[in-house]
């Protein structure tokens, strides 16, 4: 069985990540959406990088480069998420709190109407 190794980040990297994540999460949910579609461009970036006609040992550094930044800004999008749910400001939270405001019950209790059609709706 092969094992993963966790990404590594810097200490410096992760206070900046914890920062960046926390005024991420504050500005809601289409900066968190804005943040995700910058992250897939600059993954689409890193993959020409390693067609360029520059030199191999350039491309591959300017590749594992710009795969760091995007596991950088991978993990403030995480975090962010995290930190919304944590708040119930994230989409779930929402949709329990007007589920439960129409007498539907908790998206979070199996029991209840909502709960069943959203875990039918899982599977």
């Amino acid at each position: 069985m092969v094992e993963i190794e966790p990404d590594r980040f810097s200490d410096e990297e992760r206070d900046e990540i914890g920062a960046l994540a926390k005024d991420l999460a504050s500005e809601g949910r289409e900066a968190i959406d804005e943040l995700t579609s910058l992250k897939i461009s600059l993954c689409m970036v890193s993959l020409r990088a390693i067609d360029s006609p520059v030199a191999v040992s350039d491309r591959l550094a300017l590749a594992q480069s710009l795969n760091h930044e995007v596991r950088i800004i991978d993990e403030v999008i995480r975090q962010a998420k995290v930190i919304r749910q944590i708040q119930g400001v994230d989409e779930l939270s929402q949709l329990d709190r007007d589920a439960q405001e129409a007498g539907m019950g908790s998206v979070f209790d199996e029991n209840s109407l909502i709960g069943q059609k959203f875990r039918s709706f899982l599977k």
